[in-house]
């Protein structure tokens, strides 16, 4: 996390007029690297998954038939995720559906985890589910021959339900998250006007606040700023 450049940010700035006090300041920039904490927290949980999976003789088999005991009891506790296998030609099999009859390799990510790269929160709607979710996924290895790749698609739909169920439960609070290509990945209590200097801000500056002076009216205060990790930027405003 990025505290440390987040005060330095603000007090080096003097951008102070919406945040008038120190502790003001330092309370906002916790707030938000919990919240970071809280979305990224369930990628990281996910990836560390699949790097045990696809270790594993079933999956490294590249045959679906032994893997899919391995799958069907891991699914069965991320229901938040869509596991998959996918072969090196971009066929692919889910628990739900087997082989499913369409292909990955139409995705932009695809040609580089074909060749031994990792796919980090990368935001699609799902060929199969048809949701909106984050692709994580590594290559799967036989010996120094990659015969597959072993991914799940985190689902944004229950990422908001578990940020305002419950770490943001009873808080009135506002947040847009986009990926690194500044496609929406959250949003909740965001009107189009604020949602609109947001945006404009938000692919202009890597850190700011927002509104920018006491002069220009908003029911939040906004802080945002980048994640190391996914390059994801994240503004979490508080109500008055």
């Amino acid at each position: 996390m990025k505290k440390n450049l987040f005060i330095l940010f603000f007090v080096l700035t003097g951008m102070l007029m919406s945040f008038s006090a120190q502790n003001d300041i330092e309370s906002s920039v916790r707030e938000i690297e919990l919240f970071v904490y809280n979305v990224e927290n369930h990628f990281e949980n996910l990836y560390s998954v699949l790097n045990v999976m696809g270790k594993t003789k079933e999956v490294k088999s590249a045959d679906w038939e032994n893997m899919k005991g391995l799958f069907e009891s891991v699914q069965s506790e991320m229901a938040d995720s869509l596991l998959w296998f996918s072969n090196p030609d971009g066929s692919y099999y889910t628990m739900e559906k087997g082989l499913t009859g369409v292909s990955l390799a139409q995705r932009e990510y695809f040609e580089g985890l074909r060749n031994g790269g990792e796919v980090y929160c990368e935001l699609v709607v799902g060929l199969t589910s048809k949701k909106k979710s984050a692709v994580v996924a590594i290559p799967v290895f036989d010996g120094d021959k990659i015969v597959g790749a072993v991914g799940g698609s985190f689902f944004t739909d229950t990422l908001y339900e578990f940020i305002n169920g419950f770490y943001f439960k009873n808080k009135n609070v506002s947040y847009l998250v986009l990926d690194s290509g500044g496609n929406e990945v959250l949003k909740h209590n965001v009107s189009e006007f604020n949602e609109k200097n947001l945006l404009e801000m938000m692919k202009q500056m890597e850190y700011g606040i927002y509104p920018f002076s006491e002069s220009q009216k908003s029911e939040y205060k906004y802080i945002f700023g980048p994640s190391p990790n996914t390059g994801w930027k994240y503004a979490l405003g508080f109500g008055e």
